[in-house]
């Protein structure tokens, strides 16, 4: 008998050493006839993308699929200048800034990619805008941006001017795409990103004859994870 008990644990010690890492539950553990334990090393395929883990990694919770979310920037927040400073105007029992058309408006922003970011992935950025009236005819937006990683200088600005045509719907709101495709090679989570933006309203195509109430900003960016497993790194 006592024979047979040392077979049984040889035979189950031989066992557990192939057992298999995989997710369950959200967590990578180690399935082993229904016994679940931690794995401390290994790799396995989520999105497209092999991702690496170690023990401390367990219940940390990567995407299966990417997706995508807003880096909002809250009008309330950007920096005025002294010059060339849209209008703060009442409405809808808010304040926003007004763009003139007569003149050129600029305001300062700055944006921090969060731990859930997919590092090294591009950025879009939109703006959002009301309009005051239905009147028919075009805006010209001009954004500049400078992007650095933690330790890292930052770059010259790049820039990119759009013509935009109203929607004609008083009060209409309209979100214009000024950047299709911020290049983010080599770009991790807690980058930040100086911006500007600003209408153009003594450009010869910008012939929408009123002011344009800016009322929020955003990055779209992409998402693998729920944050990051330690403070500083993915």
């Amino acid at each position: 008998m006592r024979n047979l008990v040392l077979s049984l644990c040889v035979v189950v010690l031989l066992v557990s050493t192939a057992c298999t890492c995989q997710v369950v539950d959200g967590k990578v553990q180690k399935n082993c006839f229904g016994d679940l334990i931690p794995c401390e090393t290994g790799t396995y395929d989520i999105g497209s993308a092999a991702k690496s883990w170690a023990s401390e990694w367990v219940g940390f919770l990567w995407l299966t699929d990417e997706c995508w979310d807003d880096l909002s920037i809250a009008m309330a927040q950007v920096r005025t200048p002294a010059s060339l400073a849209p209008t703060w105007t009442p409405y809808k029992s808010s304040q926003v800034p007004a763009f003139s058309d007569t003149q050129v408006n600029v305001l300062y922003f700055s944006a921090q990619m969060p731990h859930s970011y997919k590092e090294g992935t591009d950025l879009e950025f939109h703006i959002h805008v009301a309009y005051p009236d239905a009147v028919a005819g075009n805006s010209v937006w001009y954004f500049t941006y400078s992007w650095a990683n933690d330790g890292d200088a930052f770059p010259a600005p790049l820039s990119a001017q759009v013509t935009k045509p109203s929607i004609g719907i008083v009060d209409g709101h309209q979100r214009m795409q000024i950047v299709a495709n911020i290049d983010g090679t080599g770009k991790t989570i807690s980058s930040v990103l100086l911006c500007s933006i600003q209408r153009t309203g003594t450009h010869g195509d910008d012939n929408y004859g009123n002011v344009i109430y800016l009322v929020s900003g955003d990055f779209h960016y992409q998402k693998d994870a729920l944050g990051s497993r330690t403070m500083l790194v993915k």
